[in-house]
């Protein structure tokens, strides 16, 4: 008795032991989360104040080139057949900074994952769709960063500046109205180069009613001289 009495003692000991290691590994299992979690805050805070010592410089890059592209339009607007504004329109002069400032804001925004988020995509998923094609919501986790969205801005201005200097080139050119279509392309782009190609076509069509008319009138006054040759 005294030995099955041990042997049920034992067990029961065991059992406990068992019980307890039970209860504390949930706890260690929680206190491990516990410390990734931490681990993981310390990383994206760490991350932020590395963003947040960048956007300083990020923003004065942007208000900069904000600044930069007004003289051109205001020249462009104000001055369109002043000798200087074409020679300094007719020149890629004003782009190249421009282009300069882009380039290191890109690579200033690139990071590793840059690319996988432009053109997303596996070749084993091939069967399944179109592979590294852009998607939307990869490009507005890029959009999320400051460093992408002040390249991407430099950018816009970089293409809005040169599409308002090939309209105005080619209003000096048909001597056709700029102001419209140049206060539109500083603020939507493309909106002002629809507005041109329709003031375009309709100046242009308008002149030619008017050559027209204008031949007819002297072909009707100059019938009645010919018919006395004409006898």
């Amino acid at each position: 008795m005294s030995a099955c009495a041990q042997a049920q003692g034992g067990r029961t000991a065991h059992a406990r032991r068992t019980a307890r290691h039970r209860r504390r590994a949930p706890r260690s299992a929680t206190a491990a989360s516990a410390v990734l979690e931490g681990a993981s805050s310390a990383a994206i805070e760490s991350m932020a104040s590395a963003m947040a010592g960048t956007q300083p410089v990020a923003s004065a890059m942007f208000g900069s080139v904000s600044v930069y592209v007004l003289p051109f339009y205001a020249l462009m607007i104000a001055a369109p057949r002043w000798g200087p504004t074409k020679r300094l329109m007719q020149s890629y002069l004003p782009f190249i900074p421009m282009a300069v400032l882009y380039l290191y804001m890109l690579v200033r925004s690139w990071t590793p994952d840059t690319l996988q988020l432009m053109l997303p995509g596996d070749i084993a998923l091939a069967a399944q769709g179109p592979q590294f094609f852009p998607r939307l919501d990869c490009i507005a986790v890029l959009f999320s960063r400051t460093w992408t969205v002040a390249s991407a801005w430099v950018h816009l201005l970089c293409v809005d500046l040169f599409m308002a200097r090939h309209i105005y080139l080619e209003c000096l050119r048909d001597d056709l109205p700029t102001l419209h279509t140049l206060v539109l392309c500083m603020l939507f782009g493309p909106g002002g180069m629809l507005c041109h190609v329709a003031t375009r076509a309709a100046v242009l069509a308008a002149r030619r009613l008017g050559s027209g008319n204008a031949e007819g009138a002297e072909v009707e006054e100059a019938e009645p001289l010919c018919y006395p040759a004409k006898l």
